[in-house]
C-alpha cells in the first residue's frame, strides 16, 4: 500500500510539472495603422498564440502610464508565461500611442479620450481577425481607456477587466501641474514611481529593478486621467466587468471596490477582487498569479 501511495504521488507531481508549460507560444509582431488628427499613426502589438489554442477568449492586455507591452512579460512576474503558456489563452499586448514601438505623436494630444478613439479603430481590425470574444484587460490608464471603449457600447469588446483604476478622489497636485508645464513627454523619477507603484514587502527586487530599467516617458496628455472622463459612461457598460486593486493601492485609501462596482449600473455582472500585499502595480507583485487565476475563473464562468 505504501509503495502504491508513493507511486501515485510521484505521478501527480510529474503531471503537475509537465503541465506547467502545456503550450508553446508563437509570437507575431503586428502594427495597426490608424488615423490620428491629420495624419496616420502606428499602434504596435504582439500577438501571442498558444500552439493548438484556436478557440476561447482573446485577451487584449493594455498597460498603464510609463509602461508598455513589456509589462506583461517581466521575468518573475510574466503574464505571458502564466496566462498564455500555462493557461492557454491567446494574448494581444499593446503599446499605446506614445509608448514603446508605437508612433510617438504630439504628447499633449494623447488624452484618455483620444486613446480610446484610436483603440476603437485598432479593435475593429482585431475583431475582423478573431471571431472570438475579446477581453480587455487594462491596468491604470489602460483601465480608463477600456471604460471609454466599452461605454460607447459598440460591441468591440465582450468583457472588461480593470486593474488599479478606481474613481476615488484624485485632486491635481503641484507635481501634476509641473508635468503639464513640461514638454510633450515626461519622465517620472524612480523615487516617485517605486513607492507609489509597489508595496515592497510584497514585491520582488528584481521585478522592481526591471521596471525601473524599462520605464517609458509618459505622454503629457495622459495626465488628464484625473478628470475621470470615463465616469459618465460607466452606466452604459452592459458587458461583464471584473474590477481589481491592490490592498495597498493609494486609490483604495478612501474608497472601496464595492463603491466602484456600484457605478456600473447597467452591467448585470460585476465581480471584484482585492489583491493582498500589493500596491498600484498589483499585476507585478509576488502574488500576481492569484490575480490571474481569479480572472481565469471569472472568464470560465462568463465566456
Amino acid at each position: 500500500m505504501k509503495r502504491i501511495t508513493v507511486t501515485l504521488l510521484f505521478v501527480c507531481i510529474t503531471l503537475f510539472y509537465t503541465n506547467l508549460h502545456a503550450y508553446e507560444i508563437m509570437t507575431q509582431n503586428k502594427v495597426y495603422h490608424v488615423g490620428h488628427l491629420c495624419s496616420e499613426i502606428d499602434v504596435a502589438a504582439d500577438i501571442h498564440t498558444p500552439d493548438g489554442a484556436e478557440d476561447g477568449p482573446v485577451f487584449i492586455l493594455v498597460h498603464g502610464g510609463t509602461y508598455g507591452k513589456w509589462m506583461w512579460d517581466v521575468p518573475g512576474a510574466s503574464w505571458k508565461e502564466y496566462l498564455g503558456e500555462e493557461l492557454g489563452y491567446t494574448l494581444i499586448t499593446i503599446d499605446l500611442p506614445g509608448y514603446g514601438d508605437s508612433s510617438h505623436p504630439w504628447g499633449d494630444s494623447l488624452t484618455p479620450v483620444k486613446n480610446a478613439l484610436i483603440m476603437k479603430k485598432v479593435l475593429t481590425q482585431i475583431k475582423a481577425e478573431f471571431d472570438r470574444p475579446l477581453i480587455w484587460v487594462g491596468h491604470s490608464f489602460g483601465g480608463i481607456v477600456g471604460n471609454l471603449v466599452a461605454g460607447k457600447n459598440d460591441g468591440l469588446i465582450d468583457g472588461l477587466v480593470n486593474i488599479g483604476w478606481l474613481h476615488s478622489d484624485m485632486p491635481f497636485s503641484i507635481m501634476d501641474f509641473a508635468l503639464l508645464l513640461a514638454g510633450g513627454y515626461v519622465d517620472v523619477p524612480e523615487d516617485k514611481r517605486i513607492p507609489v507603484f509597489y508595496h515592497k514587502p510584497g514585491a520582488d527586487e528584481s521585478v522592481m529593478a526591471y521596471d525601473t530599467l524599462h520605464a517609458d516617458p509618459m505622454p503629457k496628455g495622459n495626465i488628464w486621467y484625473k478628470l475621470q472622463s470615463d465616469k459618465k459612461y460607466l452606466g452604459s457598460i452592459t458587458i461583464p466587468v471584473f474590477i481589481s486593486s491592490g490592498d495597498r493601492d493609494f486609490m483604495v485609501s478612501n474608497y472601496s471596490l464595492e463603491e466602484e462596482a456600484m457605478l456600473y449600473t447597467a452591467s448585470l455582472d460585476v465581480e471584484t477582487f482585492l489583491q493582498p500585499d500589493s500596491a498600484h502595480l498589483s499585476p507585478l507583485h509576488e502574488n500576481y498569479k492569484d490575480l490571474i487565476y481569479r480572472i481565469h475563473l471569472w472568464v470560465g464562468k462568463k465566456f
